[in-house]
């Protein structure tokens, strides 16, 4: 479970791309020995990373890796539209929330993976900004599904 977050004017053009040539591919996964599972598996995931481009897709999971709760900020509590989207001044002030809030991670963080988690949402804040960015900058509406 997560925030899926969508630019469809990128993410739906790649998943029509890609995702039947995917399905192939993990069918025939199942269906070979332990090495050649693993070389499909890494044929799968560079499909997967084809069908949802970080320009036209952010995926931001319910657990110890999500972004929002270590800025203080709930995907639930976002001003989104009746269809699932947000747009113009609405996507612009989420972008400067999250540009502006304050990192904290999370209490049982131990003191020796402090300053690899905090890289890891640094690198994940840039991602998001990022990908509100282009929505932005297109003009576009980005579909949250939460």
């Amino acid at each position: 479970m997560g925030a899926d977050l969508y630019r469809n004017s990128i993410s739906e053009p790649a998943y029509k791309k890609y995702h039947t040539e995917w399905q192939r591919l993990i069918q025939d996964r199942t269906e070979r020995d332990e090495q050649g599972k693993r070389a499909r598996q890494e044929e799968c995931d560079r499909l997967w990373d084809l069908m949802y481009p970080p320009e036209g897709y952010f995926r931001d999971s319910y657990n110890s890796s999500n972004l929002l709760w270590t800025l203080g900020l709930s995907w639930w509590q976002l001003p989104i539209d009746d269809d699932g989207c947000m747009g113009d001044e609405k996507l612009k002030a989420f972008q400067d929330q999250v540009f502006n809030a304050t990192m904290t991670l999370h209490k049982d963080t131990p003191e020796s993976e402090q300053a690899e988690a905090t890289k890891y949402f640094q690198e994940k804040r840039l991602k998001l900004l990022a990908f509100l960015d282009g929505a932005i900058e297109a003009g576009e509406r980005v579909v949250f599904s939460v």
